[in-house]
């Protein structure tokens, strides 16, 4: 099982995701951020709630998959692969 630990920070323009990839990492400097509004977070400017499945990815187990429900939507991502998904509703 890996351990990674995700914790989310909003700043002044963008609300974060940062990961860190061991449980004794550096909460300063995070091992990877996803930001608001780029990437597989695009459209998004609010993050309201983050799940992640562990082990999951089609590259395999060292990967996870994150469910981020923002006010654009729903994002999925393999973090393994990095193939997203945007879910939105229809207006």
């Amino acid at each position: 099982e890996n351990d990674k630990f995700y914790y989310t920070v909003s700043g002044t323009d963008n609300q974060y995701i940062y990961r860190l990839d061991s449980n004794n990492g550096d909460w300063i400097t995070p091992d990877h951020t996803y930001t608001t509004g780029t990437l597989f977070l695009s459209g998004a400017s609010g993050i309201n709630d983050i799940y992640v499945t562990a082990e999951t990815s089609l590259a395999g187990n060292e990967y996870n998959t994150l469910f981020v429900s923002t006010d654009y939507g729903i994002h999925i991502m393999d973090e393994g692969t990095g193939i997203y998904a945007i879910y939105t509703t229809v207006s």
